[in-house]
């Protein structure tokens, strides 16, 4: 119990979602699921998002597409430094439908399926938009 303490007072509240970093050597997986459990006893069903300590988390973090996704999947739109630069007034962004599906939205335009290319796998700048954006 007291491990589970030590890193819930660690949670970080970052782009209005709670994430952790964990030291996989001092926290078995056993120990992860406890902590996990433990947040969501106590978290208002706030989704909680366990990174590695190796994660670099700041307040203008740049993610891969795994991440982005966990992100998408945790209610948030994720949108590409790149796109930002490239489609002024209209940016597009990855989020999760009222169906569930992960889909490219783009104002004016119809919500297109996510179809994961070679670009969208190696790209590292994904942003997440700040909710009411």
């Amino acid at each position: 119990m007291e491990l589970i303490d030590h890193y819930l007072e660690k949670v970080m509240k970052v782009h209005g979602i709670y994430v952790l970093r964990v030291d996989r050597e001092e926290c078995s997986d056993e120990q992860m699921q406890q902590i996990v459990d433990h947040w969501d006893l106590i978290s208002d069903g706030h989704p909680l998002f366990v990174f590695p300590m190796a994660f670099t988390i700041s307040f203008l973090e740049q993610y891969s597409l795994y991440i982005a996704l966990m992100l998408v999947r945790g209610g948030h739109g994720i949108t590409r430094n790149s796109w930002l630069e490239e489609h002024v007034g209209a940016v597009p962004c990855l989020i999760l439908n009222d169906h569930g599906q992960i889909v490219k939205r783009t104002p004016g335009k119809e919500d297109e399926p996510l179809v994961i290319t070679s670009e969208y796998l190696d790209a590292e700048d994904y942003v997440i938009i700040p909710r009411g954006s």
